[in-house]
């Protein structure tokens, strides 16, 4: 069942801006396609979302003693395990299809955080409707 609905949030938009693009074929034919051995820069995906998602939300982020990046620091001190955010950050990043999506369908307005609706189920088009 598609989506009919769908909010965009500031990490969803500094993951589209961080998205890398490769070209998937030979020199005459293939396709630009998301870079799907480093999506978000590294090979890593899951400490770049780590990243990233510390960067949209101001947070430090500490490394274990095997150098991975294991825990998020508030600006308060609180330190929060990283683990306990990563099902999160993997359904955002699985998101970026509908994100994409709702970038394409509003390429010549752009898009920003807010509350998007699928005018039409079967089709392609979306709509912002509240911030």
């Amino acid at each position: 069942m598609a989506l009919d609905s769908f909010r965009i949030t500031a990490f969803d938009l500094a993951l589209l801006r961080r998205l890398k693009f490769s070209w998937g074929g030979g020199p005459s034919s293939g396709a630009v396609a998301v870079d799907p051995n480093a999506p978000y820069g590294s090979d890593d995906v899951l400490a770049d979302l780590r990243q990233i998602y510390a960067e949209v939300e101001g947070y430090e982020l500490l490394t274990d003693e095997n150098g991975l990046l294991s825990s998020f620091v508030g600006l308060d001190g609180d330190v929060l395990d990283a683990e306990d955010y990563d099902r999160t950050l993997w359904i955002h990043d699985r998101n970026m299809v509908t994100v994409l999506e709702i970038l394409q369908s509003n390429l010549a307005e752009g898009i920003s955080e807010g509350h998007y609706l699928r005018r039409d189920p079967r089709g392609k088009v979306w709509t912002r409707i509240e911030g």
